[in-house]
């Protein structure tokens, strides 16, 4: 996605350049000359403060990015948690965590299959995360499906319990 707005981004600034030069070239110039100001003072400030960017620009990300590195020691008590509730469960680990690996995944998605007829599945998806002490913002998704359903998963997935 992001290699895709980044092409949308140069098409927008090509056909900008474009139709200013049709129609008024003369604020190429100044927009121009703003653009290398802009850039020498960056780079100016930069060198003599020794401010460095971040690596994350928000700390969740960077947090997100460590659970899902880590995400084995969830998984545990999280198996633990569903089969306290759900004594039939089937545990699966599916998306991109296990198609793709760790690196280049940006959820933890597990399903659940069961028996047991959940009437509201975002309860029950925040009361285990609470249980097990997980944030809001937790990279880990459940999806819960009837063993009837067990066609709907993916064909990569991995069984956890």
């Amino acid at each position: 996605i992001s290699l895709i707005a980044f092409l949308l981004c140069v098409i927008s600034i090509g056909v900008l350049i474009f139709y200013n030069l049709k129609t008024n070239p003369q604020s190429l110039g100044s927009s121009f000359v703003v653009i290398v100001l802009t850039f020498l003072f960056e780079v100016s400030y930069r060198f003599f403060t020794k401010v460095k960017m971040k690596e994350y620009m928000d700390w969740r990300l960077k947090e997100n990015e460590e659970l899902i590195q880590n995400y084995e020691r969830i998984l545990p008590a999280l198996k633990n948690e569903i089969k306290n509730r759900f004594k039939d469960a089937e545990i699966y680990l599916t998306g991109n965590l296990v198609e793709k690996g760790k690196k280049q995944s940006g959820h933890i998605n597990v399903v659940v299959l069961t028996e047991k007829e959940l009437r509201n599945l975002e309860k029950e998806e925040n009361e285990i995360k609470n249980k097990l002490n997980l944030k809001t913002y937790h990279p880990l998704h459940l999806k819960f499906l009837s063993k009837k359903e067990k066609e709907k998963l993916p064909e990569k997935r991995q069984r956890i319990d």
